[in-house]
C-alpha cells in the first residue's frame, strides 16, 4: 500500500531493521533502512515534478479542447454592415450616397436640415436624378435636366463612372424633393403637388415652379407661394 501511494517508496521487509517491526517486538527503534530513506529524500522532488507535469497535461488538454471548439465552429471575418443591393442602384459604385437605395427618397425627408446640408455638401448619387424623375415628377430625365438646367452629358458621364453629383448639383436636385414635400402636405395628393410644379405660374412671370429650382432666390419664390396657399392667402 504505501509503494502505490509513495511512488515505490517502501520499508525493508526485514522484521529485525525496519520501525515498525522493531516497536512492535519491544527493541530500540531504528531508522530506516538506506534504501528507504533514499526514498523519503527524493518524496519532494518526485511530488513537484508531478505536479509539473500534471500541470502540463491539464492545459495540454485544454488546448486540444479548444482547437475542436475552433474547428467545429469556425469564426467569420467581420464585415461591415452594407445595405442590400438592388435594381435601382445599378449604376452604384460602392459610395453609399444618398440616392443609392430605394427608401433613400424618404430618408432624406426625415433628415433634419443641417443633416441634408451635410448630404448636399458631399454630393448625392448621379442615379437620383432618374428617380427624382420617375418618382417624384412623372416626368422624364430630359425634362428634370431641362428644368435644373444641369447638362446631360454630365450626368450621363457620372453615371458612367459611378460618381456623385457635385454640390451645386445636388443642392438643386434636393429642392425638387423638399418643395414636392411642401406641395404634397398643401395640395394631400402627391400627383397634383407634381402636377402644380410643372405648370407655368403667373407669379413666376409664367415659368413653372420646378424651373425656377436651379437658384437660391427662385427656390424662396416657390416655397412663399406655397405658404400662402397653404394659409388660404391669396395668391
Amino acid at each position: 500500500m504505501y509503494y502505490a501511494v509513495l511512488g515505490g517508496l517502501n520499508f525493508d521487509e526485514n522484521p529485525g531493521s525496519t520501525f515498525g517491526e522493531n516497536q512492535h517486538s519491544g527493541g530500540p527503534p531504528q531508522p530506516f533502512n538506506t534504501h528507504a530513506a533514499h526514498r523519503l529524500e527524493s518524496l519532494p522532488i518526485w511530488l513537484a515534478s508531478s505536479a509539473k507535469w500534471a500541470f502540463v497535461l491539464y492545459w495540454v488538454c485544454w488546448l486540444a479542447n479548444l482547437e475542436n471548439l475552433t474547428m467545429a465552429t469556425p469564426r467569420t471575418p467581420d464585415k461591415k454592415p452594407t445595405r442590400p443591393s438592388t435594381g435601382v442602384a445599378k449604376s452604384h459604385i460602392g459610395t453609399n450616397g444618398i440616392g443609392a437605395w430605394p427608401d433613400d427618397l424618404a430618408l432624406f425627408m426625415r433628415l433634419d436640415p443641417i443633416a441634408q446640408s451635410r448630404e448636399i455638401r458631399t454630393g448625392l448619387e448621379s442615379n437620383i436624378i432618374g428617380r427624382v424623375a420617375a418618382e417624384v415628377l412623372k416626368t422624364s430625365v430630359q425634362s428634370l435636366l431641362g428644368y435644373l438646367r444641369i447638362p446631360s452629358s454630365t450626368v450621363t458621364r457620372k453615371l458612367a463612372a459611378g460618381e456623385r453629383l457635385s454640390s451645386g448639383e445636388s443642392d438643386r436636385v434636393s429642392r425638387v424633393i423638399l418643395v414636392h414635400a411642401h406641395a404634397t402636405d398643401v395640395f394631400e395628393s402627391r400627383d397634383i403637388a407634381a402636377q402644380w410644379m410643372q405648370a407655368s405660374h403667373a407669379e413666376l412671370g409664367g415659368e413653372s415652379p420646378v424651373a425656377m429650382l436651379d437658384t437660391q432666390t427662385g427656390y424662396d419664390a416657390v416655397q412663399r407661394i406655397l405658404q400662402r396657399i397653404e394659409y388660404g392667402v391669396g395668391v
